[in-house]
């Protein structure tokens, strides 16, 4: 996945979703794993029967399932795929979760006193206690586990090696008769358009100039800047340098939506 983002534009919908299925896995494997560490704890220090062997079997294989499941819950309807914005949302998961885990344990207690001893069936006290204490094994590993996934991917997407590459093609040194100077400009990674600026690194000539250029404009153009949206990842710029003084200037790309993710290019301008 890496070094596809590295050599490809992709649609920002699907890199947030890889991103977020890789997020998944990994948080998935860790919290079986987890599950598992405490699970053989447990079994040192209780009695462990067949029918609480199969209960744990049935709670390991649901595991990643409710993972999966919580995840997509509080992201359903997001209009932004895959993304959790606050940490008020988080809370919000973990009240659900805490709802959830309060309605599992009022059929516990519906089915130990009320439906199983109807039918004379009889519940060990111990075996009770192991059932219970797996089940708040389970919905604890589950909180922490969305957590996880979220700061994983959070991380993930605001970490500029995650984002693909910005290359820009131009010399060093250009004289005013290029005017104007040609560049071409490839993004790799996702592909949710550029912001362009060229400004003078002198303090006496304030020069700046910007443009912006993505799906919904694919052209831009001001007094120096003239851009254009070739493909997917792929940018024409001109830079009209006529009126411009001698000395150095830097050509900025941004990656719009992901600030961290840039690439700048310093040229000097001189005369004939």
């Amino acid at each position: 996945m890496y070094m596809y983002l590295q050599v490809n534009a992709v649609d920002d919908g699907s890199y947030r979703f890889f991103i977020g299925a890789f997020s998944y896995v990994v948080v998935g494997a860790c919290s079986y794993a987890l599950f598992l560490a405490l699970w053989y704890f447990l079994c040192q220090l209780l009695y462990l029967s067949d029918p609480d062997r199969h209960i744990f079997i049935l709670f390991k294989k649901v595991l990643p399932i409710g993972i999966l499941i919580i995840i997509s819950f509080s992201l359903y309807d997001n209009a932004d795929f895959f993304y959790i914005n606050s940490v008020q949302e988080l809370k919000e998961i973990i009240i659900v979760c805490i709802i959830i885990y309060t309605l599992v344990n009022i059929i516990i207690y519906f089915l130990k006193y009320w439906f199983l001893q109807k039918n004379d069936y009889y519940i060990n006290k111990s075996s009770f206690n192991v059932f219970f204490s797996i089940v708040f094994i389970w919905f604890m590993i589950v909180m922490v586990s969305i957590f996880s996934w979220h700061l994983l991917f959070v991380s993930l997407t605001s970490s500029p090696q995650f984002q693909g590459n910005i290359g820009i093609d131009m010399q060093n040194k250009y004289h005013m008769s290029d005017s104007p100077i040609h560049t071409l400009i490839r993004a790799t990674g996702p592909d949710t358009g550029l912001s362009v600026e060229f400004k003078s690194e002198s303090i006496d000539r304030n020069y700046d100039a910007i443009i912006y250029l993505d799906k919904n404009n694919e052209s831009m153009s001001n007094k120096s800047l003239n851009g254009k949206l070739l493909g997917k990842g792929e940018y024409s710029i001109y830079i009209n340098v006529t009126d411009m003084s001698v000395g150095y200037y830097n050509l900025r790309c941004t990656r719009q939506k992901y600030v961290e993710s840039y690439s700048l290019k310093r040229i000097y301008l001189e005369n004939d």
